[in-house]
């Protein structure tokens, strides 16, 4: 009876134990994608705020190309 009780015991260890491991390793391949999707959307933010730049700067030279006109 103490044998079983003993395998069941070590069984359930066993079982929690690779249960955690796969939730860390998992966890950290989640962060790793999580940290890749963050640094891609501080690109394009970047790049959005080049693109608005760009776009005033040149309203503003035709703005004042139309003045001297």
């Amino acid at each position: 009876m103490w044998l079983v009780l003993l395998v069941v015991l070590l069984l359930a260890a066993l079982v929690t134990a690779s249960y955690l491991l796969g939730f860390r390793l998992g966890g950290q391949k989640l962060q790793e994608d999580l940290l890749r999707v963050r640094l891609e959307g501080i690109e394009a933010q970047r790049a959005m705020h080049n693109l608005t730049r760009e776009a005033f700067v040149a309203m503003a030279e035709h703005a004042e190309r139309q003045r001297q006109l």
